[in-house]
């Protein structure tokens, strides 16, 4: 994997809404539709393999705190691990606008219900935003807070 770089593949915009509108109303379940997994996948679907790899999966809330504890423990920060992939910092946006399509956006989480270690991770579908919450499980979102978000046009993987 030293030194490549993945493009988009070829109808990346269809398949992530393909993608979004199959996934919209299921339950959150870690590891497969939690928000971080929520990523991993538009992700996966806008290059065609997984350019998450070196971060581990979960399946439970317990293991997911320990990867994202132990990733901060070890200096990585999501911004520090989107820039080494080549990502481009987009610099932030009044509340609900739009961002590009296949962005990852940092939501800001209300602190009174958030108690997770964790960011708030989002999607961007351009007008909307796909994300995953315990209690209402996978939706769209539309005048939501962006902490900080990054664009993905290529990927480098010198891993």
């Amino acid at each position: 994997m030293t030194g490549r770089v993945l493009t988009r593949q070829k109808h990346w915009r269809n398949r992530l809404i393909a993608w979004a509108k199959e996934i919209q109303g299921l339950p959150y379940e870690w590891g497969h539709t939690d928000c971080a997994a929520l990523v991993r996948t538009a992700l996966e679907l806008q290059f065609g393999e997984d350019v998450l790899w070196m971060l581990p999966t979960w399946s439970s809330a317990d293991v997911a705190k320990e990867v994202w504890a132990s990733f901060a423990r070890n200096g990585g920060s999501v911004g520090g691990l989107l820039t080494s992939l080549g990502a481009q910092h987009l610099l932030p946006r009044h509340m609900g606008a739009r961002y590009p399509m296949g962005s990852v956006l940092v939501l800001q989480q209300d602190p009174d219900k958030d108690d997770m270690c964790f960011p708030s991770f989002g999607v961007s579908l351009a007008q909307y935003v796909v994300q995953s919450h315990m209690e209402r499980g996978v939706y769209w979102a539309v005048g939501f807070e962006v902490e900080a978000a990054w664009l993905l046009e290529e990927v480098r993987l010198n891993g």
